[in-house]
């Protein structure tokens, strides 16, 4: 083990951050074993250079400090752009030593572990979960491995509900078969649905704190994180011991997954989890044409109240663009996620499908993923939904909302669900179509990584999709209505608010209209 060099001393008090006021970010852009290179700075004092130090284990190897220049990072507005770091490692280290290996901020708790990723404040997720691992180990408690995960990250709008209803109404009977589904990680309302959102909501990187996965479980810092990451571990190690021995085969879902991790460092995190109780993964991801995800993305934020925004936004929003932005290009860059989870889980466990009627074994997602195990017994089907709403309901939608958001009060976001669910009740559809050029000019965007995709993970197909552009028209539909039929909306969505919200049927209501009491007594 190589030990501190003559070239790098230990910096002066003065000249390190111990005391000072800070808010450190950076990033881990390359590490192998002749070196690393990186960025980091104070968020608060750009301009102030941080000093590094090199440790493998608790061993010091040197220091360097981050004062270097690169052009991107003052392109990027990281203050003046001097404060990149590189460092040499010495030729002797092994590959034991390459593992334990941390770039600290010198008089801080922040550093880098020695992997692609970004500065980590206090401990990574992987250190906490082998803490608790230990710690629960040396009270006694102790959890079987599974042989095989199979994990199911998405896409988002590809029929996930759909698959996780499935899972949930045949949860026994797949446990009858050797597949454990748990319920731990499952959502705060998800009831019978195994949407296993709470594993994507601790693996994403420490400072999504805005997001609104963190927010539903009251996670608002590091400390409430850490320790949702705890509680998480120890309820799901609990579960696993005691599920049936004859269950070799986790299964997990979560589409969030997808539309959440989308850094190396975010996937790994939750590899970092799993690892405490599978053996192998397989990685199965539904794929289907970038401008229908946009599409169903678009309708969705549409029914959840975002009426500024347009339907294919561009990626990224040039300056001066004047509408919401509410997705980005990395949600619909398939080359990105694919080459992140092999990354990560290895290239021979990530299986990607295409979500389309003529590939779907079955016709529908949860068909085609249950069709590769072995099951013996009835399978549920799984109530077919649509939260889809028509090109007249999501202009009734947006009209309204953008008259709501002016004058917000007490109730208003009571009022804005009760609006959405039945304007969805009422009005279930496609929403409106995109013209063909628009369709066209958003595909563009994505051709040459979907042929790089198509020619890694689907050789055997001619196009990774297959779009019909005639089906779109030339020209874009009037969205517009007079006055009689917007009374005549409104008087339908208020009296599904009523059924919705009271359990009052058609023929109750007709009985309240006459005076009459709901039900016959």
């Amino acid at each position: 083990m190589p030990v501190l060099g003559d070239a790098w001393r230990e910096p002066a008090a003065s000249d390190t951050a111990e005391g000072w006021n800070l808010r450190l970010k950076g990033h881990l852009d390359r590490c192998d074993h002749t070196g690393f290179e990186g960025w980091t700075l104070d968020h608060d004092a750009p301009n102030r250079r941080l000093h590094l130090v090199v440790r493998s284990g608790d061993v010091v190897l040197g220091g360097c400090v981050a004062d270097r220049f690169r052009q991107d990072l003052l392109d990027g507005g990281h203050a003046d752009g001097r404060c990149a770091f590189r460092y040499d490692l010495p030729p002797n280290l092994s590959p034991a030593d390459l593992q334990t290996l941390s770039i600290g901020i010198v008089g801080t708790d922040h550093f880098f572990p020695f992997r692609v990723g970004r500065l980590v404040a206090g401990t990574t997720p992987g250190q906490l979960y082998q803490r608790v691992a230990k710690d629960l180990r040396e009270r006694g408690q102790s959890w079987r491995r599974f042989r095989t995960c199979i994990l199911h990250i998405g896409t988002e709008k590809t029929g996930t509900t759909s698959l996780q209803n499935c899972l949930g109404l045949n949860r026994k009977l797949m446990a009858d078969n050797g597949y454990f589904i748990p319920r731990s990680p499952v959502g705060l309302s998800d009831g019978t649905t195994m949407n296993h959102v709470q594993l994507a909501m601790v693996s994403m990187y420490d400072e999504k704190f805005d997001d609104d996965l963190r927010r539903q479980y009251g996670i608002l810092n590091k400390q409430s994180l850490d320790k949702a990451r705890e509680d998480l571990f120890v309820r799901f190690s609990q579960e696993v011991a005691e599920a049936p021995e004859a269950c070799h085969t986790l299964v997990l879902s979560s589409e969030h997954c997808h539309s959440r991790l989308a850094t190396l460092e975010e996937v790994r995190n939750l590899k970092d989890f799993l690892d405490h109780f599978c053996d192998a993964y397989r990685i199965v991801v539904y794929l289907r044409p970038q401008h229908e995800l946009a599409i169903s993305q678009y309708g969705m934020f549409i029914a959840n109240g975002v009426n500024n925004i347009d339907m294919f936004p561009p990626l990224p929003p040039p300056p001066g663009y004047d509408k919401d932005v509410y997705t980005s290009r990395s949600y619909f860059d398939y080359r990105g996620l694919l080459e992140r989870w092999a990354d990560v889980f290895g290239a021979e466990a990530v299986q990607p499908r295409i979500y389309a009627n003529d590939t779907l074994r079955g016709g529908d997602v949860a068909r085609d993923f249950l069709a590769d195990l072995s099951l013996h017994g009835h399978l549920e089907p799984p109530p077919r939904l649509n939260g889809s709403v028509d090109a007249r309901g999501q202009t009734f939608l947006t009209r309204f909302f953008r008259h709501l958001d002016d004058k917000r009060q007490p109730g208003t976001e009571l009022l804005r669900e009760r609006i959405r669910n039945a304007v969805q009740a009422c009005f279930p559809g496609h929403g409106p179509a995109p013209t063909r050029a628009a369709v066209a000019a958003f595909l563009a965007n994505f051709e040459s990584d979907n042929e790089l995709v198509r020619a890694r993970w689907f050789p055997q197909r001619e196009r990774l999709f297959n779009v019909n552009l005639a089906q779109f028209p030339e020209v874009e539909a009037a969205a517009s209505f007079g006055v009689d039929e917007v009374i005549d909306m409104f008087q339908q969505v208020l009296l599904m608010d009523q059924q919705l919200c009271f359990s009052l049927t058609p023929h109750a209501l007709r009985r309240m209209s006459s005076g009459l009491l709901p039900y016959e007594e």
